[in-house]
């Protein structure tokens, strides 16, 4: 059985007009290459992103609940 492989993604986001872009954390789940879920906005913190990552890594969820996993370790 082939494990979720959870990556970390960075993009920029412009939060208001006539400013800065900032840089925002997310996380990407592929499964035998292909990418199954994505949530690429969520944190302000790449150590925050990571933490979620180790957490997933280490719960190794079903890909039917990571979702519900993610959103719940975000409130």
């Amino acid at each position: 059985m082939l494990k979720t492989e959870y990556t970390l993604v960075c993009t920029e986001k412009q939060f208001e007009a006539e400013t800065f872009p900032t840089v925002v954390y997310g996380i990407r789940a592929d499964k035998d290459g292909k990418s199954f879920y994505e949530i690429p906005d969520f944190s302000l913190s790449e150590s925050y992103a990571l933490k979620i990552i180790s957490l997933l890594k280490e719960a190794e969820p079903e890909e039917v609940h990571i979702a519900e996993i993610i959103e719940d370790l975000l409130i």
